[in-house]
């Protein structure tokens, strides 16, 4: 992740660090433990099926 922060720039650059630190910070916190979400049957995701174009931005039906 580090690497590809690395080479981008501006807006992409900050987007990308906040999404790192969160996923860092929900690790940390315990927030990423699907084993223990799947044994107790909670509902990962929003549960809204999503699709996203060649370029990964979302796109409607």
């Amino acid at each position: 992740m580090n690497k590809f922060i690395a080479e981008a720039s501006g807006e992409r650059c900050n987007i990308m660090t906040q999404q790192r630190d969160y996923l860092l910070r929900a690790y940390r916190e315990g927030r990423l433990n699907y084993p223990e979400i799947i044994e107790k049957k909670l509902p990962i995701g929003s549960g809204e099926e999503r699709k996203f174009n060649s370029t990964g931005c979302e796109f409607k039906n």
